[in-house]
């Protein structure tokens, strides 16, 4: 730690040091102002080329918002037109299916009954 002594030295050196110190400083405070201006115009361009990213989020979030609803309802509209054709066909088929049934069981009926074989006897 320090002594009381050597505090209020510490302290009044860094009194007269600061100032001499910010002198020394001014030279780079002068470069730096020259500076300003493509500081200015890197802010610039740098705000423009933030807000052109903004800008394609936002656009590409809506063209996925679009095209997935488009997609969808697509989906739902090619699912309607096969369910339709399926139906369709549906209807074609099912008298097809009722005749082929009518003339399976009119042709089953003609045909004389084969008498059934007796099972054969157990032997004992």
């Amino acid at each position: 730690m320090f002594k009381p002594f050597t505090a209020v030295v510490v302290i009044l050196l860094l009194i007269v040091l600061l100032p001499i110190g910010g002198l020394l400083m001014v030279p780079l405070l002068l470069a730096s102002v020259a500076l300003l201006p493509l500081l200015g115009l890197l802010l610039g361009v740098a705000l423009l080329v933030g807000i052109l990213r903004l800008a394609g989020v936002v656009l590409a979030g809506a063209f996925t918002l679009i095209f997935s609803l488009l997609g969808f309802t697509l989906m739902l509209a090619v699912g309607a037109v096969l369910f339709g054709l399926a139906i369709g066909l549906l209807h074609v088929l099912l008298p097809v299916l009722l005749l082929a049934g009518i003339v399976w069981l009119i042709s089953r009926a003609a045909r004389p009954n084969e008498p059934r074989a007796l099972p054969p006897a157990a032997s004992i």
